[in-house]
This record gives C-alpha cells, sequence and structure tokens, in this order.
C-alpha cells in the first residue's frame, strides 16, 4: 500500500504508524519522519514529533535512542486476537 495515499485519506497518527509497519523491523530516525511530514504528508515536523511521541505512550511504538542519544522509532507488532472456542455462547454457571 502506498503511503502517500495513506496520509491523503488519514490523520498523521495512523499515517506515522502505518509507515512504521510497513518499515518493520528498521528502526527509523526521527528526523526521517519529520521529513516526511513536511515533504510528503503536509504536516509539520513538531506534529510528527508529537505525535510519535502519542504512539509510544499507547505502547504502538518504542523509542529507542542510538549512540549519539538522538530518538528512533520501531513498530511494536501487535498480537493476533485469538477468539476462545465458546466466542459469542452464554457462560454456563455451575452451582458448587
Amino acid at each position: 500500500m502506498d503511503i502517500n495515499i495513506i496520509a491523503n485519506n488519514m490523520y498523521l497518527k495512523p499515517t506515522i504508524l502505518e509507515y512504521l509497519k510497513q518499515e518493520y523491523p528498521r528502526i527509523v530516525h526521527k528526523g526521517e519522519i519529520g521529513r516526511l511530514a513536511i515533504l510528503k504528508w503536509n504536516y509539520e515536523n513538531e506534529n510528527a514529533g508529537r505525535r510519535c511521541r502519542e504512539l509510544e505512550n499507547d505502547k504502538l511504538i518504542k523509542k529507542i535512542p542510538d549512540e549519539k542519544n538522538q530518538t528512533q522509532y520501531q513498530y511494536i507488532p501487535q498480537k493476533e486476537c485469538v477468539k476462545p472456542l465458546n466466542w459469542g455462547k452464554p457462560v454456563q454457571k455451575q452451582l458448587i
């Protein structure tokens, strides 16, 4: 899926998340996200930084400082939601 099409149809936070998903397992420097925000997604760099911090607080991405203590981000793969076998069936209580 083209990230530019995503950016035109979505807000910045899901656009950044989708970009990091596509780049996984690569670690992406915050400057790269900031440049994309300005040049391709038509947002300001400060907005991109704020949205990355929100995604980190939501535990969707992780912040990884590099050797110069500059911020980098990486997508955190989400576990698949597996439905239990009795999904949607009423639960029967047993009397003891």
